[in-house]
């Protein structure tokens, strides 16, 4: 019998997010791939999408998206519905069968406006009144739910992996500005294709990753202003109070966030010290909205016309990390074995993909697109050393996060108990009396050292000289052994460029005591040659602080695949 420790399930939920700044519109297709790499943190018993931007033919009215037990439902549902709304299109969403969707329900959508007579009766506005006709039928309407009902936008979600739901529903047909998507693992509630998320209210979308602990009190709260919590679930709260806290009483994104997510009191009594009139604000929206605050680890994406915001809890529990590169937008979960003390030891070791799985992937596909010479990979997590640092830039990154490495220059001793503010160190901690231990000047000496450091390591690594093997397998590029630091040794070990089937090898100095293999061809740098070389070099020592005339003025040798059809070739004999 398998105990506890000795499997592991590897669960979370996926979410991910991504929208153009600037309104241009993307197919679904990207949006689905960023969820293929997070498969196993789902189970195949949830997934969806939802996507701003997709209507422009119907931008002004309404768009239902429901789904239907049976022909009935649909026929009492257009009944009810024409009571109140002018009908200007239905029709089934058209889907793609495919063999991982089953116990597919009827899925339509209408296009609707609110007539003008009913809203002047009772006195309502548009949007209050699609309000109350999803609560109606969702509460009352035997084998109906709506799961969508935004302007120029819709949801799109069923049992199954997202990247499966997402060719069920055809998403690569359709163009948005923005994009969501989640994965789910449902920890307390069956799998069905309402519970799915993202739930959606009017333009309002929520995909969540957690579960909050303070469910009963918010869903209590909530329902005292007409909001009806059939589904049971956490993430369907979260969206009433978007649409309460937005919508209704009137706060901005930046108030509902504080009042989510609301600051812990000795935080606010901090800020009191620096911004008296920012605190008074963040005190009033605590005491006016106390049964609103999400308690328990979350990380929530809130999608609505024209923009995005991603929040976590108050001891980012869940994290996320966002990116930005011209007019996008993108937000991720973060890498594997990433996090400080305040990552719990099991969300840290099981939940996201490992480094250098992630940046190999992520370089490739860039590379494969085209593009990339126009994107900047920024890599964090377990970068700990001058070592890793160099690792990742190998794989791909371009710059690279760190966050441990810099505590223990601060004298951090990993007590692991960040979140708790308690830090005997005075480095994770508020409290002055624990602050005081902490010497701000000593700990930047300590963290400037250690930069330093790395710096000298750096170069060494970057200007030094290569072991055996190198350049095993190369497929492409240009690698460039300069020889410094060498000590003494030969520049290269045994067998450089062993199975070099493409790219080239260059190295500073003397090479005649390397034993190349007789499949590839070498010859020294001509002046004609040194153009190629020159912004190489310059480059180098701009960076690391070395003076390019010298190493300019030495002798190079090209190692290049002797083959008419070099990327064709296999393997080179030693």
């Amino acid at each position: 019998m398998k105990k506890e420790g000795q499997i592991r399930i590897p669960s979370g939920c996926a979410i991910s997010a991504v929208i153009s700044k600037e309104g241009r519109r993307m197919t679904g297709e990207k949006i689905i791939e960023s969820m293929i790499p997070m498969h196993d943190r789902s189970n195949g018993l949830g997934g969806g999408f939802a996507a701003y931007g997709i209507y422009p033919e119907h931008a002004d009215l309404f768009a239902f998206h429901l789904f239907f037990e049976d022909e009935e439902a649909r026929h009492t549902f257009e009944k009810l519905l024409k009571e109140s709304f002018e009908i200007y299109d239905a029709e089934a969403i058209p889907i793609r069968i495919i063999e991982e969707i089953t116990d597919i329900p009827l899925i339509w959508r209408y296009f609707a406006a609110p007539l003008p007579s009913v809203l002047r009766r009772q006195q309502l506005d548009e949007k209050e009144l699609v309000v109350r006709t999803v609560t109606r039928v969702n509460s009352t309407l035997r084998g109906t739910h709506i799961f969508s009902c935004g302007k120029n936008m819709g949801a799109f979600k069923a049992v199954g992996y997202p990247e499966d739901v997402g060719r069920f529903y055809k998403l690569e047909e359709y163009e948005a500005y923005s994009w969501t998507a989640h994965g789910r693992y449902p920890t307390n509630t069956p799998g069905w294709w309402g519970g799915a998320h993202p739930f959606a209210l009017l333009d309002y979308s929520v995909v969540h990753n957690g579960e909050i602990s303070s469910y009963d009190t918010n869903r209590r709260y909530m329902e005292m202003f007409g909001y009806r919590c059939n589904l049971q679930t956490d993430t369907e709260v979260i969206t009433y109070m978007a649409d309460y806290l937005l919508r209704r009483e009137g706060l901005s994104l930046r108030e509902t966030a504080s009042v989510i997510a609301a600051p812990f009191w000795s935080t606010i009594d901090k800020l009191a010290e620096k911004d008296s009139q920012q605190a008074e604000q963040l005190t009033y929206l605590r005491k006016v909205y106390p049964s609103l605050l999400i308690t328990g680890p979350f990380s929530i994406i809130l999608g609505f016309t024209g923009g995005l915001m991603a929040l976590n809890d108050r001891l980012k529990l869940r994290s996320m990390v966002v990116a930005s590169k011209d007019d996008k937008v993108f937000i991720a979960i973060d890498g594997f074995r990433g996090g400080t003390g305040a990552a719990p030891t099991r969300i840290r070791d099981n939940v996201g993909i490992p480094i250098e799985l992630t940046l190999a992937a992520v370089d490739q596909r860039l590379r494969d697109e085209g593009i990339r010479n126009r994107v900047s990979i920024i890599a964090g997590g377990s970068i700990r050393s001058s070592a890793d640092l160099i690792k990742a830039v190998a794989l791909g990154a371009d710059a690279c996060c760190i966050a441990t490495a810099a505590l223990l220059a601060m004298g951090c001793h990993l007590c692991r108990t960040c979140q708790s503010g308690s830090c005997s160190w005075g480095i994770a901690t508020q409290r002055p009396e624990l602050t005081a231990r902490l010497d701000p000047q000593i700990g930047a000496k300590r963290l400037v050292s250690l930069l330093t450091a790395w710096q000298h390591e750096i170069k060494e690594f970057m200007g030094g000289r290569v072991g055996s093997f190198a350049g095993e397998y190369q497929a492409g590029g240009t690698i460039l052994v300069l020889g410094l630091h060498t000590d003494g040794k030969p520049i290269s070990g045994f067998f450089p460029c062993t199975g070099m089937h493409g790219g080239k090898m260059i190295f500073r100095g003397d090479v005649s005591g390397i034993g190349f293999p007789q499949q590839t061809t070498s010859h020294r740098f001509t002046a004609a040659d040194m153009p190629e070389l020159h912004p190489l070099i310059t480059r180098f020592c701009a960076l690391f602080g070395y003076r390019a005339e010298p190493l300019l003025a030495d002798t190079y040798t090209v190692i290049t695949p002797d083959s008419s059809n070099p990327y064709h070739q296999l393997y080179v004999a030693n």
